[in-house]
Order: structure tokens, then C-alpha cells, then sequence
């Protein structure tokens, strides 16, 4: 495609029988390109690939993006997306903006690859998702909900929520090894990203980030509820505070993984005056701060 262009295809996007494959292909160019795709139609077995590269002479961030526009598709195939030259400023993004927009396939995420939902049952009729790369990521947004589907994330990032809104994500088996899964709370345990899975595999790195969106109060944030939970996961709070997360993983049969928080809060006026390291900006050990006149 051309210089900065928006690309729409308002009429049915059709792909033909069982095993081809239709490519939708981003140029080199610094600027942004968009596809806008109306209804898709195509067997079980096809697939959409959808590739980008960049040339490295080009500098700067340029959106190669792809915006499944139509509800309730009937495509039955699959989706593969790559951006064939890493640049660590750029990425090819798919995004779901009505709900059952990208039919009933599996969506697969290479590198660079985003995959990101902007509305109430976007991924729904989704069978399942596979992260590849370690640069793939997968965005929920307000959610998923499917009683058979399945999330690969072996790689990569996965996140849930909005901007301005927490998400929840209802699905049959994550299977997490290697790729960080995060989740967002906030001022009450009402307010904060969940994954309901039947089926919780990890494997020998399973990171989960908690980052706070706002203080946290009392009571007991339920972050993932699982039927099953094998492996070991490994829970941290990402956000520097004084208050010490406290979690939990359950006993791996019907339960949830959970974390709540203890430790004062405080208004603190940085003095840099610690007798060992006056130059440590840090909440938890030196006491570079003056809390009311003590030191802290």
C-alpha cells in the first residue's frame, strides 16, 4: 500500500477453498497504513496472513494496522500475523471492532504481532490464540468469553482491560510458559483485571505482573479462578509502593490465585540524608525520606 494510507473493503472479503491462503501485505514505507475490513467469508483451513516489514534506513513509529469491522463473521479459517524485520518501534496490530468480528478460527502471533479487542465479545466466536514470539502480545480489552476456547501463550505478553476500564476473560485452558501475563487493580478488589480458565497449564517460567492503577484498599483481589491449576506460577507487583502484596495460588483444584496488600501509607518529603546511601530512591530499606519528622 501507499504513504500513509486507510485501505477499506466495505464489500465481502472472501477466501477461497480449504488450504489457500490470502495475503494482506504493509509496505516498507515511514508511514502509517490501515486496512479496514468488512465481512470476511472462507472455509475451515484457509488462512489470512497478514505481514509487514519496514526498511531499516526508515526511522520513527508507523502504525501497520489491520480493523476487522463486521460483526458476527463467518469466516472459518485462520489468522497469521508477522512483521518479517524486527524494529523494536514498530508492529503489525489486528484489531477487533465488533463483536465476533474475526469468525471462528485460531489467531496466531508472530513477531511483532498484536492482536487487540475493542469491544464486548470481539474475540468470542474465536476458537483460540497462539503467541509465538517474544515479541507477540495479546490485548483482551473488555474481554473474552468462550466455553472451548484456548490461549497459547508461551510466549510473548498478555493483557486485559482498557485505558479507563478493567477487563474479564472466561475461557477453557490457558497454557502459560514464558510469556508475562498482567493485570491491572485498582482501588477496590471490584476494580481489577480476572482470567477464568477451566484449565491452568504453566510451565517452567509463569510470570504473572500486578500493576496498580490506583491505591489499593483492604480485602482480597481475585486475579485468576481455575478449575484445574498445573505447574507453578510466579506472582509479582510491578509497581514500586510501601505496601506488600500478599498472594495466593490456591490448592489447584477450583480455585483462584489472589493477592491482597498490607503496610501504611504515607506522605513522604525525599531528604536524601541515609547514612549507607544517601543517593537511593527507595520505599522499602533506606531511610531517604522524612515521614512527619522521621526519618523513613
Amino acid at each position: 500500500g501507499g504513504a500513509g494510507t486507510d485501505f477499506f473493503l466495505p464489500n465481502d472479503f472472501a477466501v477461497g477453498g480449504t488450504n489457500s491462503t490470502v495475503s494482506i501485505r504493509h509496505s516498507a514505507g515511514s508511514y502509517d497504513q490501515r486496512a479496514r475490513l468488512g465481512p470476511i467469508t472462507g472455509p475451515a483451513g484457509s488462512t489470512i496472513q497478514i505481514l509487514a516489514t519496514h526498511d531499516p534506513s526508515n526511522g520513527g513509529t508507523y502504525a501497520k494496522d489491520n480493523y476487522a469491522t463486521s460483526a458476527d463473521s463467518t469466516y472459518a479459517g485462520n489468522w497469521f500475523l508477522d512483521f518479517t524485520v524486527d524494529n523494536s518501534s514498530r508492529n503489525v496490530r489486528l484489531r477487533a471492532d465488533a463483536a465476533n468480528a474475526l469468525g471462528t478460527g485460531t489467531v496466531t502471533l508472530g513477531r511483532r504481532a498484536v492482536l487487540e479487542n475493542t469491544v464486548t465479545g470481539g474475540f468470542d466466536s474465536l476458537s483460540g490464540i497462539v503467541l509465538q514470539e517474544p515479541t507477540s502480545a495479546l490485548n483482551f480489552g473488555p474481554g473474552w468469553t468462550s466455553a472451548t476456547g484456548t490461549v497459547s501463550a508461551n510466549f510473548g505478553t498478555v493483557n486485559l482491560g482498557t485505558a479507563t476500564t478493567y477487563g474479564t476473560a472466561s475461557f477453557a485452558t490457558l497454557e502459560h510458559s514464558g510469556s508475562l501475563v498482567q493485570f491491572d487493580v485498582g482501588a477496590t478488589p471490584a476494580n481489577a483485571d480476572k482470567i477464568v480458565v477451566n484449565s491452568y497449564v504453566a510451565g517452567e517460567s509463569s510470570p504473572i505482573d500486578v500493576r496498580l492503577t490506583e491505591l489499593p484498599g483492604n480485602g482480597t483481589y481475585e486475579l485468576v479462578s481455575y478449575g484445574t491449576l498445573t505447574g507453578t506460577l510466579d506472582a509479582q507487583l510491578q509497581t514500586r509502593t510501601r505496601l506488600i502484596p500478599n498472594f495466593s495460588y490456591g490448592d489447584g483444584s477450583n480455585d483462584k490465585v489472589t493477592v491482597s496488600f498490607t503496610g501504611n501509607t504515607a506522605n513522604l518529603v525525599w531528604k536524601g540524608n541515609d547514612e549507607i546511601s544517601p543517593n537511593s530512591w527507595d520505599l522499602d530499606t533506606t531511610a531517604n525520606f522524612d515521614n512527619a519528622g522521621a526519618p523513613d
